[in-house]
């Protein structure tokens, strides 16, 4: 049987190196041998890191943009049309600055003043405990096909699973519980609500997370950190330039990058740059299947 295993995965991992109009991989021969080190050590090694918004979820819903979870917040009605205007015209501010080609140390301070200002109008709006569970039905989000059996590989090879977001902490909580994921026990790493005792936006807990400095020192902090100190192998999941920065902060022997590539993916020096970020780029919207065979062939399953 162990042989048997052994052949599965090998083909397995054959199947991930097949010509594919959508898989971009710059350096083939080092993926590979990558991967051969990290399914030698053993699942028992493995964890994974993963952005949320526009990663386990989808880019475009019903052919338009996506929400992130901040984007759930501002189609709350409660809290009024100049809420919802004054959050759109920060978007529409900000969003081409985070997805430009700017160095990443001059997008920082504009994503700082992006999401500072974000939850000041949250809270300036008179946002609720209740307003956040009840925006987690919201018909703009929806995770990426594939995602709850990946959830669901890594809870039953006890492989962590942390997701590290930018966005807000509730909503993720509020959303995976209503797609019954909370299940598989993710942890989640995000920008905290603190509400006051009549349940209503008081403030955020601890330092600001965006989308250029959420990184793997939160871990050490945490509860999760005697059970994943050991996982010296990471599987990275993200989608825009900072999140290849997910890993800093952990002590790994190897970091497979996957990135998807959502949009301007036909533009060729936009798929070279994110090529040499990430070892595996996902051209498009697309779905977790290739994700799904990657774990598969690290884990020997079938």
């Amino acid at each position: 049987r162990e042989s048997e295993v052994f052949l599965c995965a090998e083909v397995a991992m054959d199947l991930l190196f097949v010509p594919n109009e959508r898989v971009l991989i710059k350096d083939v021969r080092a993926v590979q041998e990558k991967l051969k080190r990290m399914q030698a050590a053993g699942k028992e090694t493995l964890q994974i890191l993963a952005d949320f918004d526009m990663t386990l979820t989808k880019y475009y819903v019903d052919g338009k943009r996506g929400l992130s979870t901040h984007g759930v917040m501002e189609q709350c009605s409660q809290l009024g049309e100049k809420f919802q205007k004054d959050t759109q015209a920060l978007f529409q501010k900000y969003y081409p600055i985070e997805i430009s080609d700017m160095s990443v140390e001059e997008k920082i301070p504009h994503m700082v003043d992006w999401w500072s200002s974000s939850h000041q109008l949250m809270i300036d709006s008179g946002l609720r405990r209740e307003h956040v569970t009840a925006m987690a039905n919201t018909t703009g989000l929806e995770f990426r096909s594939g995602v709850r059996e990946l959830m669901q590989l890594a809870h039953t090879h006890e492989m962590p699973f942390h997701i590290f977001s930018a966005g807000l902490y509730d909503v993720i909580h509020a959303l995976l519980d209503h797609h019954q994921l909370a299940q598989y026990g993710c942890h989640v790493v995000s920008n905290i609500m603190v509400f006051d005792d009549s349940g209503r936006l008081s403030g955020f807990r601890g330092n600001l997370i965006h989308s250029f400095n959420k990184n793997s020192e939160a871990i050490r902090n945490s509860p999760s950190w005697p059970r994943v100190a050991y996982k010296r192998n990471v599987v990275l999941l993200g989608d825009s330039t900072g999140d290849v920065h997910m890993s800093q902060g952990l002590d790994c022997d190897d970091i497979l990058k996957i990135g998807f590539l959502n949009v301007r993916a036909d533009e060729p020096a936009r798929r070279e740059h994110y090529a040499a970020l990430y070892d595996i780029v996902l051209l498009g919207d697309a779905s977790m299947d290739y994700v799904l065979a990657v774990l598969q062939a690290l884990i020997g399953a079938a």
